[in-house]
């Protein structure tokens, strides 16, 4: 019977180091989700500070215009090559200006290709999480269970054994699995927060930049 529950422990240990491995994936998992959310809100503010600049060139298309509209009224001589300046001038700054909202318009649809992956990608990736989350929370209850019933044998056959009365080797090998047991479902649902608590503070982050 000792030999069965010696079997029951190493067996109980072997569960164990596969949970600290799900843990050491669940981590690599939330690195990864960590750097998309990231990529993808630097091509957010990037597009943003493209589009701030093309208004920045509109509004000086517009204020040079402006002025050439105000020398022509004040001062009517040679007014007819003022005119032919002026639409010059209007005529290259109306190219220049379709030339940069056509390159805008081109880079904004590659964006939204891109941001649509983007997407994809991460809700792929948050729905392989929350399945290795329910699969290492459902080890951890097997664990529990098993390291419940392991104890229980320990128990009963410690009370008829005078020799594991004095042998505490066992006891405090199930304390410390115990403990693991507890500190891998802390870790998991500690992920989980950090997960949700790092994309509300890359939205806000971004959110600020770009306002």
């Amino acid at each position: 019977m000792c030999q069965n529950l010696q079997v029951q422990v190493e067996e109980l240990k072997s569960v164990n180091e596969s949970f600290n491995l799900s843990i050491e994936e669940l981590y690599k998992v939330w690195a990864i989700a960590e750097a998309t959310l990231r990529e993808r809100y630097a091509m957010i503010f990037a597009q943003c500070e493209k589009i701030r600049l093309l208004k920045e060139q509109s509004d000086t298309f517009y204020e040079v215009h402006s002025e050439f509209e105000s020398e022509t009224v004040l001062d009517t001589q040679d007014n007819s090559e003022k005119d032919l300046i002026l639409n010059l001038q209007t005529q290259v700054k109306e190219y220049e200006l379709l030339e940069n909202v056509e390159q805008m318009k081109s880079q904004v649809l590659e964006f939204v290709e891109k941001l649509h992956i983007s997407d994809q990608e991460m809700k792929q990736q948050i729905i392989l999480f929350e399945k290795d989350k329910q699969m290492f929370l459902a080890k951890n209850k097997f664990l529990k269970k098993v390291s419940s019933s392991v104890q229980k044998e320990y128990n009963n056959l410690l009370a008829s054994n005078d020799v594991l009365k004095h042998d505490h080797s066992l006891e405090k090998m199930f304390e410390m699995i115990e403990q693991e047991y507890e500190s891998n479902v802390s870790k998991i649902f500690i992920t989980s927060s950090t997960i949700e608590t790092n994309n509300l503070e890359l939205v806000k982050e971004m959110g600020d930049k770009t306002f």
